[in-house]
């Protein structure tokens, strides 16, 4: 199975593989001020030029959780944005999306579903994966998480 992990947000990570090989990165989206509608269409271009490349058969993205009084409002605007903006490339490619709990998939990576960020990247680092921040951390994250569980659907936050 084919797999594009995302964690979607204005720096959003991903993860993936090519020619057997796992890949990942971060891709800055441009959402500040008033420019959020040609960020968001950036995005788009980008995610539909990710697919075209990688033809995954399944993309998961960390599942955008409420955090109020933690993210401002703008922020949350954002967020819900990327996440619409990528179901609907997935359906216009007729990719199925899934989404996982940050939590769920550390806890099958690393076997703790609290485990902090800096602390996912020493993981990764532990494991080989040369991750420079923690974008492509968590997306790394719920690719393997993926893989691990063979794609099935198992969700526990």
């Amino acid at each position: 199975m084919q797999v594009l992990a995302l964690d979607i947000a204005s720096k959003t990570g991903w993860a993936t593989s090519v020619n057997g090989a796992i890949r990942f990165g971060m891709y800055e989206v441009k959402c500040a001020g008033e420019g959020e509608g040609l960020g968001f269409y950036g995005f788009e271009i980008w995610l539909a030029t990710m697919i075209r490349e990688n033809r995954p058969d399944l993309i998961a993205v960390e599942a955008a959780v409420p955090t109020m009084g933690v993210t401002n409002f703008q922020t949350q605007k954002v967020l819900l944005g990327l996440q619409a903006i990528a179901k609907l490339v997935g359906i216009k490619s007729g990719i199925e999306l899934r989404e996982v709990y940050a939590s769920t998939a550390r806890k099958t990576v690393t076997g703790n579903g609290a485990i902090k960020k800096p602390e996912v990247i020493k993981f990764l680092r532990a494991q080989g994966y040369r991750v420079a921040e923690d974008n492509a951390a968590d997306s790394l994250v719920i690719y393997l998480h993926v893989l691990m569980t063979n794609g099935r659907n198992e969700e526990a936050a």
